[in-house]
């Protein structure tokens, strides 16, 4: 028994960083999507597609 609960001793500690790698790579994942959803807003914009007044409110739609 004690040879099986020190075998699997190394696996806890790996489970916490394999956790913690997903955790911030999926956070900066979200702020890369806000980024992208501001650029398209900002194209849009660009190419006259929104005016100046959709554009804020879709931007104030963004920040909130």
């Amino acid at each position: 028994m004690n040879g099986f609960g020190m075998g699997l001793g190394w696996l806890i500690p790996i489970l916490l960083i394999v956790g913690l790698i997903y955790f911030l790579n999926d956070n900066s994942r979200k702020s890369d999507r806000a980024k992208s959803a501001k650029e398209i807003l900002d194209m849009r914009l660009a190419k006259g597609e929104i005016d100046k007044e959709e554009y804020e409110e879709c931007l104030k739609a963004l920040n909130s």
